[in-house]
């Protein structure tokens, strides 16, 4: 019989599901949003599918199932590995701008199959030991793992987009500094939406780290033999199942692309009311004194018809 903590816990992960599989709906239906950053935020959804679908319903229900520690090794593994991708990818946009579309373009479909590769390979490796966790190899490659594919790609994630943020300052500093011309005043503009689309994988790294943060000492209890408080697998729960949550609003809140999609979706979005207004304002100027008072009166029929 199901506690009221799991039945909480299991509708969050009915609506990660839900929020993440819409994100990828909109990126595969809309043309707009057909962009390599946006195909890197797809490959995260589809971790956060997993977490919400597989990882969380194995955790809740059947935490002892030998299928459990896979299919945490394959969500950690591809969330972290897709979260270095899009840090390579605003990485060549800020530093690289002017060949940012051809190395991309050249290593976009390589990075997808490598995130993937290694998350399955990682997955599966246990296999040739049975997954026995009571041997040291398993262990050990707990630990590695661990460390290769968390703690190394936050710390990695982290320099990057700090190095990101400097570039950016600098940047933006220059063209400050310059003459305003159009072309500089459109610099501007793309500088400072770049900025927030950083900003947005940033918290969203943040995010991430703060809630497997958990994992990382369960795993390293695990791996000395220390018992675990039954109150720290509850927090845990809780922080990877809303971080999953969060991402899909991080992304429709905090990214121009994905929120003017969803307003216009939602129909939301403002329309003119007035599309002749500028015509008739030209031709009210334009005619002889003695028919504007005609074409007022026609103007105010037709605004209030």
């Amino acid at each position: 019989m199901l506690d009221s903590v799991q039945i909480v816990l299991l509708t969050i992960s009915v609506l990660v599901v839900v929020a993440n599989a819409a994100v990828c709906v909109l990126v595969v239906v809309k043309k707009r949003l057909r962009t390599y950053t946006n195909g890197f935020v797809l490959s995260l959804a589809i971790s956060d599918i997993l977490t919400g679908g597989v990882f969380m319903p194995f955790n809740l229900l059947n935490p002892m199932h030998i299928a459990h520690g896979f299919v945490t090794m394959l969500v950690i593994v591809s969330s972290t590995c897709n979260l270095s991708a899009v840090a390579f990818d605003r990485y060549l946009a800020v530093v690289k701008p002017l060949a940012y579309k051809t190395k991309i373009a050249g290593s976009f479909a390589r990075l997808v199959c490598a995130v993937w590769g290694v998350a399955v390979m990682m997955t599966v490796l246990p296999i040739t030991w049975k997954a026995d966790q009571s041997l040291l190899v398993h262990k050990i490659y707990v630990s590695c793992a661990v460390a290769l594919f968390l703690v190394f790609p936050l710390v990695f994630i982290l320099f990057v987009y700090s190095y990101i943020f400097v570039r950016l300052r600098r940047h933006g500093r220059l063209l400050r500094a310059m003459q305003g011309t159009r072309t500089r005043f459109d610099e501007v503009r793309k500088s400072r939406q770049e900025k927030k689309t950083v900003k947005m994988f940033s918290s969203i790294v943040a995010l991430f780290l703060v809630s497997w943060f958990p994992v990382i000492v369960m795993t390293m209890a695990f791996v000395a033999n220390k018992p675990v408080p039954a109150y720290v697998f509850t927090i845990s729960n809780f922080s990877i199942t809303i971080s999953s949550l969060a991402n899909p609003f991080m992304y429709t809140l905090m990214k121009l692309d994905f929120r003017e999609e969803v307003i216009a979706l939602l129909g939301k979005r403002k329309t003119l009311k007035r599309k002749h207004v500028p015509f008739e304002h030209n031709r009210l100027y334009s005619i002889s004194p003695s028919s504007r008072t005609q074409v007022v009166e026609e103007n105010k029929k037709e605004t209030y018809c």
